[in-house]
């Protein structure tokens, strides 16, 4: 009978120890979203249109824009030949392909995403 008190005076003791602290952080966490998403917002700025040639597969989610020396370009992920492709914005051209390695010490056996940044 014994363990049977204590197995229950444990259990209250949980149940006692949960609070609305929780739902205080998850509020405040969406406090925060709200604060942050509100810093920015969608411009409809027209249509980019792209190429596609036999090495640029037709769909990717993995999608960034990179600029440098006032030119954007949008880096694009193609995952069937390991490649991230550099098209230019304004052109709509592809500019610059890089391969990525897969075998060997500098190799990436899994890209799941990237992103471009001026060092």
């Amino acid at each position: 009978m014994s363990n049977f008190k204590f197995i229950t005076f444990c259990f209250i003791i949980s149940l006692c120890s949960c609070n609305d602290d929780s739902r205080k952080q998850v509020e405040t966490t969406e406090s925060v979203i709200a604060s942050f998403s509100d810093q920015y917002s969608v411009i409809e700025n027209g249509v980019i249109s792209i190429p596609i040639d036999k090495e640029t597969a037709n769909w990717s989610s993995k999608i960034d824009i990179y600029s440098n020396n006032n030119k954007e370009y949008l880096v694009y992920q193609n995952d069937f030949n390991e490649h991230l492709q550099f098209y230019d914005i304004e052109t709509g051209e592809k500019t610059y392909s890089l391969k990525l390695s897969t075998t060997g010490p500098n190799s990436v056996k899994c890209l799941s995403g990237f992103l471009c940044k001026i060092t």
